[in-house]
C-alpha cells in the first residue's frame, strides 16, 4: 500500500511586510521535535517540499535525508495578509468553499492551485509507486489537495484546526481511490 503523507509547515515568523511565501520558521517553532518523534512519519520514504523556506525549513528539521525542492508545492500565492485572524478565517473559507477573495487581495486562483497541488501529488506517487512519499507544504494547498484526492469539498474546519506543523497520511486503496488514514492532528492526539 502506497502511502502520501503530508506536512503543513511548522510557525513561521510572521512579517506584514514581505509575501507569506517569503516567511521563515519562527525562531521558537514548538511541534516539530514532537512530530519527528510521534513516528508517523515514514522510513523509508522520498521527501518533497515547498520551495517557500518555511516548509524547506520544517523538512530539513524532521529529516537528515534528501528533500527535493518541488516549485509546484507552493502555497496558494496571495501578495496579501490579514491582521485580523477572523478577516484571514472568512478570506480563507470564501476561498477554499467558492472560490472567491477580497478585492484587491493578489490570490491565485483556487482552480490553479487544485490543478496544481493534484499534479504534483499524481505525479510523485507515479514516479515512486512503491514508495512511501512525504509532501511538506502549506495548509490552503493540502486542504484543497485532500478534498480532491477524497472526492470531497474542501475540509474548512480541518483547515481551521490545522497545527503548525501537522501531519496528515492518504492511503492510495484502489486506482485513484484514497482514503485518509491518518487525519490531521492525529499524530499529537494519542
Amino acid at each position: 500500500m502506497t502511502t502520501l503523507h503530508l506536512i503543513r509547515h511548522a510557525r513561521p515568523a510572521i512579517d506584514p511586510a514581505v509575501r507569506p511565501s517569503d516567511w521563515s520558521l519562527a525562531a521558537e517553532s514548538e511541534g516539530i521535535a514532537a512530530l519527528r518523534d510521534s513516528r508517523v512519519l515514514p522510513t523509508p520514504a522520498r521527501w518533497f517540499s515547498s520551495p517557500e523556506p518555511k516548509a524547506q525549513q520544517t523538512a530539513r528539521l524532521l529529516v537528515d535525508g534528501t528533500v527535493e525542492v518541488v516549485n509546484s508545492l507552493r502555497e496558494a500565492a496571495r501578495d496579501s495578509w490579514f491582521e485580523d485572524p477572523t478577516e484571514l478565517d472568512r478570506a480563507v473559507e470564501d476561498y477554499l468553499v467558492k472560490g472567491t477573495v477580497p478585492d484587491g487581495a493578489g490570490w491565485e486562483p483556487r482552480v490553479d492551485v487544485a490543478l496544481r497541488i493534484v499534479d504534483t501529488a499524481l505525479g510523485v506517487l507515479a514516479a515512486f509507486p512503491d514508495e512511501d512519499s512525504v509532501l511538506v507544504g502549506h495548509g490552503i494547498a493540502f486542504t484543497l489537495l485532500v478534498g480532491a484526492l477524497t472526492g470531497t469539498p474542501p475540509d474548512v474546519a480541518a483547515w481551521r484546526s490545522l497545527r503548525m506543523p501537522d501531519h496528515c497520511a492518504l492511503a492510495l486503496r484502489a486506482e485513484d481511490a484514497f482514503e485518509v488514514v491518518s487525519p490531521w492532528g492525529a499524530w499529537a492526539a494519542g
